[in-house]
């Protein structure tokens, strides 16, 4: 069974609300039915227009605070896939699928942790 899902919030161009409603969802879905244990975000870093920079920011400020509620367990953004990331290195042991999708830094995607 696949425990990573990936999540594509640029898919259809969205409106920043719509992609946070759509993350939102994926987030609850996935927490519920236990089937995914690890999101990879792609919110892209708003080289394309002001609608995705503002994706970006929703985005992360909703996990953070998701973080900070302990309603996930660990956000890794993108900027910090670097192989001494400990705690990166930690999920990709335990989700091998995970490790190809982070051997570059990219600030335009992002793990979760649920």
């Amino acid at each position: 069974m696949n425990q990573v899902m990936t999540v594509d919030l640029e898919d259809g161009l969205p409106s920043v609300a719509e992609a946070m409603e759509h993350l939102k969802w994926i987030v609850s879905a996935r927490k519920q039915d236990r089937c995914a244990k690890c999101l990879f975000i792609i919110h892209g870093y708003g080289k394309h227009g002001k609608a995705y920079g503002a994706i970006i920011q929703a985005t992360r400020n909703w996990l953070s605070a998701q973080l900070r509620k302990q309603t996930i367990k660990n956000v890794i953004f993108g900027e910090n896939f670097e192989p001494c990331n400990s705690e990166l290195t930690k999920l990709t042991d335990k989700y091998r699928e995970l490790k190809p999708l982070t051997r570059k830094i990219n600030p335009g995607v992002t793990v979760v942790s649920l």
